[in-house]
């Protein structure tokens, strides 16, 4: 049997919509297969089946809004019965919304009727019970002595069950980041019409709320300060949820959490532009676009990473994982918000490939059509802003990857050359790296690096 859960997609992801469902309950699912199509704060995703089976025991309408690893489907093997009884699934404990819950499940166990009214302590006398559990409860200043456990341990769903019990009317359902926003914003999650699942207050609607008492109290200073005629009108509001509320989420979180430095190289573009001139009408006839020098630079990037593989890496919670292949982020600009898709094993392919895919890429991305493999697995990320005529800037890594490089557009300029004055075209680059993963100067030789093969791009051919 196999668990078809609501999947996290992204960093801070709570829980994602279900917009269809690509194969019908009763058909059978080989894995690897399109199962559904779901939608994030970001984007639209269709999401591929992680076993073989029969599909049963879907619980998730399109446009359902489901908690991250909720359980919404099984796959069954054949003679496998499905679970009874029929009624959704419970979440384990994993689950992202915390409210009145009912669930007897716990870590994919059901809970034997038996051991109702259990209560379990440790080897040395102190009260078993989960980590989730242990957090509610301090959460809501519960003591678990007094919680009966349905099972060997007090899980999270007692505690709930408990406190359902209060005379204190209950609480209002909410997500934890929503309950931490909450404090910080001085918000009454009672006062919100959740959401998420049965009402829960979802984070993006404690965000929402914000920026709402904020405007107002900005207007009402407004009006207070000035005279009538002076009085600005609100043009447009527009909240922080949905892409905006996630790109600001988590820049915000990689800003604070890595402490980024910055390094900024000038390159003399003449010989790769030459390369560009005389390679386009070759990778055009090959790939059906012609060359662009985002495609030039990818290439350059993704062949320098070969030989520092601590700038192609990630940090993750156990330490830095140096990574291989290169797994290239570039980022697109779109309407309201950025994404990133990542192109695959980028230093294996020639710069016609290399063109093809970045622009298929652009264009599924403007569309909302990337599946979830395209989207994440990025070990290094180019940001280009030279179409729009910007000189210089810095770029925030994207978590966990450990470095981001900026370029700019490539700008005629007066350089000294053998003692003369002479004009270049010239670009300018700036990596931003994760100073806990990365010391200045191995960025700095990657960057040195980087021009070196702008400035001698013939190796790319052999």
């Amino acid at each position: 049997m196999y668990r078809v859960v609501m999947p996290a997609l992204e960093m801070a992801q709570e829980t994602g919509t279900l917009l269809r469902w690509l194969k019908q309950e009763g058909e059978q699912v080989q894995r690897g297969e399109p199962l559904m199509e779901i939608e994030t704060d970001k984007v639209t995703l269709e999401i591929e089946a992680g076993g073989s089976g029969l599909l049963a025991q879907v619980n998730a309408a399109p446009g359902d809004v489901v908690p991250v690893g909720q359980v919404i489907a099984l796959l069954l093997a054949e003679g496998e019965a499905a679970l009874t009884p029929r009624p959704p699934l419970p979440q384990g404990e994993g689950e992202s919304v915390s409210g009145r819950g009912t669930s007897g499940k716990r870590g994919g166990t059901e809970v034997s009727p038996t051991q109702q009214g259990s209560r379990s302590r440790g080897a040395e006398g102190q009260l078993a019970a989960s980590p989730l559990a242990r957090r509610l409860a301090a959460e809501h200043g519960v003591d678990l002595r007094h919680v009966i456990a349905a099972s060997g341990r007090v899980t999270k769903a007692d505690v709930e069950a408990w406190l359902e019990k209060q005379p204190a009317g209950g609480r209002t359902a909410a997500s934890p980041l929503a309950r931490r926003l909450a404090g910080e914003h001085d918000i009454d999650l009672a006062a919100l019409n959740g959401s998420g699942p049965e009402g829960a207050v979802l984070a993006g609607d404690v965000r929402a709320a914000a920026t709402e008492a904020e405007a107002a109290s900005a207007a009402e200073t407004i009006v207070a300060a000035a005279e009538p005629t002076l009085v600005h009108e609100l043009r447009r509001l527009v909240p922080l949820t949905g892409m905006r509320g996630a790109i600001a989420a988590r820049t915000q979180a990689s800003a604070q959490a890595a402490p980024h430095i910055s390094l900024t190289l000038s390159a003399d573009m003449r010989a790769a532009l030459l390369l560009q001139q005389q390679l386009s009408s070759a990778v055009e006839t090959a790939s059906g676009h012609k060359l662009t020098l985002t495609a030039v630079l990818a290439r350059v990037v993704a062949v320098t990473l070969g030989s520092h593989p601590r700038l192609n890496a990630q940090l993750l919670e156990d330490g830095i994982h140096e990574l291989r292949p290169v797994n290239l982020g570039v980022a697109v600009a779109l309407d309201g918000g950025l994404l990133v898709p990542v192109i695959r094993d980028c230093e294996g392919l020639g710069l016609a490939e290399l063109q093809g895919r970045l622009n298929d890429m652009a264009q599924r991305a403007r569309m909302r059509q990337l599946t979830s493999s395209e989207m994440g697995g990025g070990s290094f990320t180019l940001s280009n802003l030279g179409m729009y005529g910007i000189e210089h800037f810095t770029a925030i890594i994207n978590p966990p990857e450990v470095a981001i490089l900026a370029v700019g557009a490539v700008q005629e300029r007066v350089v000294a050359d053998a003692g003369q004055a002479a004009v270049r075209p010239m670009l300018q680059m700036t990596i931003n790296v994760d100073h806990r993963a990365v010391d200045g100067a191995v960025a700095a030789a990657f960057l040195r690096d980087v021009k070196l093969l702008l400035e001698d791009p013939w190796s790319l051919l052999v």
